[in-house]
């Protein structure tokens, strides 16, 4: 009974963990330079936007992140450098917007083409990688892991538990 119990109070604390863990990170790369990601996609001007990505690519730069989405198996899909250079482009494309009519057709074509979506798997490559340096326990496939193991130590923890319960007449 005394093991069933322990295992269920390490799952349960393990998920408690998990959880605070990931409420932190997500509100930190929020705040850091991910709110400015939506911020750019919702703008409904070319000026708007151009804001919005310039203060995302500063919060990015602050950041200092490098490398690769990948321990082993790296690629320049998954480079740091490669997806930082994307959307460096995405954001001249918008300064260069900046110079055109806004009554323009021209106009009008270039919001419609400078959606964040064109670019968000580089920034989802990018945001993967400060996870990885920032919080490696959520990062990709580790947090997927420890999620599992924390959930079957937790399941283990009430069948060992139940088992106990009624092998000794609850």
């Amino acid at each position: 009974m005394k093991t069933g119990i322990t295992l269920f109070i390490i799952g349960i604390g393990m998920l408690i963990t998990l959880i605070v863990v990931s409420i932190k990170a997500d509100w930190k790369i929020d705040q850091h330079f991910m709110s400015q990601a939506t911020l750019t996609d919702r703008a409904s001007t070319i000026e708007s936007k151009s804001l919005h990505m310039t203060l995302l690519m500063e919060g990015i730069d602050k950041e200092k992140i490098s490398g690769h989405n990948a321990y082993w198996l790296e690629t320049p899909d998954n480079s740091y450098d490669s997806n930082y250079v994307i959307l460096k482009e995405y954001q001249q494309r918008l300064i260069e917007s900046l110079c055109m009519d806004v009554t323009s057709l021209e106009y009008q074509a270039s919001i419609a083409q400078l959606s964040i979506c064109k670019v968000y798997s580089s920034l989802s490559v990018i945001k993967s990688i400060w996870y990885k340096e920032h919080y490696p326990i959520l990062w990709n496939w580790v947090g997927g892991l420890l999620w599992l193991l924390s959930i079957a130590i937790l399941v283990t923890g009430i069948i060992y538990w139940i088992d106990s319960s009624i092998s000794n007449g609850w």
